[in-house]
């Protein structure tokens, strides 16, 4: 499994990323809020890549950075919206 980034290192990005006017892709939110321990916020962001239909979602079942998120029936559902699951 890879190891989520230091909650101080992962609050310094998430606050340039709040701060910039660049497109920031939600994909990369989420890993910085699964670091920080916020699985609200990851759900959030999740929703938000569902919305854009963000390409990285095709991932989801092998990205390692959403395992603490497998067991939620909010991820299953996801899952199968995205069509990753029968």
């Amino acid at each position: 499994m890879i190891e989520p980034l230091p909650k101080d290192e992962a609050q310094r990005i998430l606050d340039q990323m709040k701060s910039t006017k660049e497109y920031v892709s939600p994909i990369d939110m989420i890993h910085l809020y699964l670091s920080l321990g916020d699985r609200e916020q990851a759900f959030k962001w999740l929703q938000k890549a569902y919305e854009e239909r963000d390409g990285q979602l095709g991932f989801l079942k092998v990205d390692p950075y959403m395992d603490s998120l497998r067991s939620d029936p909010r991820f299953q559902d996801l899952l199968r919206r995205v069509g990753l699951t029968p």
